[in-house]
């Protein structure tokens, strides 16, 4: 396991143990937010989120979908409906 996983599985293991979705859902959208305006960092924070979500996933899947369904809210509420 490298590095970025090991990190990944640390950050779905935080953010599973929030056990409140708005808050999950919040710090992955800051994360995300940091780095919008970088292509570079974006691409890397996006399959860095990615792996976050896949572990959850894996662990939770019902809690995980709660997350994505916030995240998406946050997000339209940000940006406005697509």
């Amino acid at each position: 396991m490298d590095d970025t996983e090991s990190l990944a599985r640390s950050y779905a293991a935080r953010l599973l143990s929030y056990d409140d979705e708005e808050r999950s859902a919040q710090e992955l959208f800051n994360i995300v937010e940091q780095v919008i305006g970088d292509d570079v960092e974006y691409e890397k924070t996006k399959i860095f989120i990615l792996q976050i979500v896949k572990i959850m996933d894996e662990i939770d899947p019902d809690y995980n979908y709660k997350i994505a369904k916030a995240y998406y809210k946050m997000a339209k509420d940000a940006y406005g409906q697509a």
